[in-house]
């Protein structure tokens, strides 16, 4: 398998959960607008998973040592997020014009995505993980 479909095929996944847990955390409570914030979410931590497919799976091949670590950070994140988020007054996103909502759910996403790579990647655990190996 080439390197690039090897990244996509760690991509796909990494992109496609925080996308679909995301969007139903914050959408309201109708079909449609679930799918649409899905939608919106999808093509940013698309490309924020191949980010990180790039960061783990190098040209080198050597194996994703802390995938499944940051996996992990990123669904807490999400779940912390959409408990505060359950916890606030909703129609605070809700009341916005659509393209808003989208935008915010997009934004929400792809943050937490990166808070949880740069804790992952550039915080306390790189730190300890390189003074312990």
């Amino acid at each position: 398998m080439s390197l690039v479909l090897r990244r996509l095929s760690w991509a796909v996944p990494l992109g496609a959960a925080p996308a679909v847990v995301g969007g139903t955390t914050f959408s309201p409570p109708d079909v449609f607008s679930t799918v649409a914030y899905i939608g919106a979410a999808l093509p940013l931590t698309l490309l924020l998973g191949y980010h990180v497919a790039v960061k783990e799976n190098p040209a080198e091949g050597r194996s994703p040592n802390r995938l499944w670590l940051f996996s992990g950070c990123l669904l807490a994140l999400l779940l912390v997020a959409g408990a505060a988020f359950s916890r606030l007054d909703p129609a605070m996103l809700w009341d916005l014009r659509q393209e808003y909502q989208l935008g915010a759910v997009a934004g929400s996403v792809g943050g937490l995505f990166l808070f949880a790579e740069v804790v992952i990647y550039y915080g306390v655990f790189d730190r300890l993980h390189g003074l312990f190996s």
